[in-house]
């Protein structure tokens, strides 16, 4: 049986590992469609979860490791619900994918 901090550990991390999954989910896959701000959250969040990741698992916390997988997995796979993921992205400009603008098609006179 875990003890109450190291289940209380867990519960935090996978709990704020689903918020970033639910962020990087509702973000573009494709990264010509990423603005550059999404670029770098998206790794930040990344490099972030990645650092504390590794180490809970090298400290030996199990199950603070297997709830962190499964935040970031099932947030991230809530993300990408059509329904939801079209609310994010209208309820924040932040998670709008880059559309570049059109050339405008005039001709140059002599």
């Amino acid at each position: 049986m875990p003890s109450a901090l190291s289940l209380s550990l867990a519960v935090v991390l996978g709990l704020i590992c689903l918020a970033a999954g639910l962020l990087l989910g509702a973000m573009p896959i494709q990264n010509s469609k990423m603005t550059d701000p999404q670029r770098r959250a998206s790794s930040l969040i990344c490099f972030i979860i990645a650092i504390i990741y590794i180490a809970m698992l090298f400290s030996g916390q199990d199950l603070s490791t297997w709830t962190m997988l499964g935040g970031i997995f099932a947030g991230f796979g809530i993300g990408k619900i059509p329904p939801i993921h079209n609310a994010l992205v209208s309820r924040w400009d932040f998670l709008k994918p880059y559309e570049p603008k059109p050339k405008s098609r005039q001709r140059k006179r002599r």
